[in-house]
């Protein structure tokens, strides 16, 4: 199912009527400080492909993040953040036969025993997020949950293939660049969790978040659709 913009602002709602009611009994206010922050975050993601009926494509692969954003603080429990990232996306030991002909001599000549593919996506992405915050009564240490929308351009995907040969049971490894089979645009809801610590000049932000694919990312006709799904675990700094 499709999540909107309109989506984010009716659960937005719903977590403004719990927050009201358990931030009355909370200390925990921005007055006298800025509405406007900004920072940067760099972090780990681990990712993998899945088709809409949960069919897993591929296994795990860990890649990196690097990401500067912008937050507008609405009231004491809500700010809202925009970021902009480079996001690298590794899937490990994929489907072959997603993206590839798998009766192609490349995959199944009699000389080759084994045969295992990763991809890495390279890609550029935006992202509008609600954040709010959890009621501590602690202004040094601020928990809060967040929903958001995520839109990505891949601009590069590289296909990396290791074969083993039957003679020697020598292995190599082959890459190829895959980008004309993954459509350019990638779509996603965001889930997650973090924490802004601070330090009198600074903030130290965590996040933990799940990022689920909502568009098919496969451009190979024919074959099955699938899309990417990615934790990312950020660390960063905010002022």
């Amino acid at each position: 199912m499709k999540i909107t913009f309109i989506n984010l602002i009716l659960i937005t709602l719903l977590m403004q009527g719990f927050f009201n009611k358990s931030l009355a009994q909370s200390d925990v206010s921005t007055e006298g400080t800025s509405k406007i922050g900004y920072g940067a975050r760099i972090g780990l993601t681990s990712s993998a492909f899945t088709n809409y009926e949960d069919t897993v494509f591929s296994e795990f692969g860990a890649g990196v993040s690097i990401s500067a954003f912008g937050t507008y603080q609405i009231n004491d429990m809500f700010f809202v953040s925009a970021e902009l990232s480079y996001i690298n996306r590794k899937a490990v030991n994929i489907n072959q036969g997603i993206i590839f002909n798998t009766e192609s001599p490349l995959f199944s000549a009699e000389y080759i025993s084994e045969s295992k593919t990763n991809i890495v996506l390279h890609n550029i992405e935006t992202a509008i997020k609600i954040n709010g915050y959890l009621p501590t009564g602690d202004k040094n240490f601020k928990p809060r949950i967040f929903i958001g929308n995520s839109l990505g351009y891949i601009f590069k995907a590289n296909a990396i293939t290791e074969r083993t040969y039957v003679m020697d049971n020598i292995a190599t490894v082959s890459k190829y660049n895959v980008t004309e089979r993954f459509k350019a645009i990638d779509d996603a809801f965001i889930l997650g969790c973090g924490a802004d610590i601070n330090m009198d000049t600074f903030e130290i932000t965590v996040d933990l978040d799940y990022k689920f694919g909502l568009c098919n990312i496969n451009n190979v006709q024919g074959y099955a659709p699938f899309s990417s799904n990615t934790l990312e675990l950020m660390v960063g700094v905010k002022f």
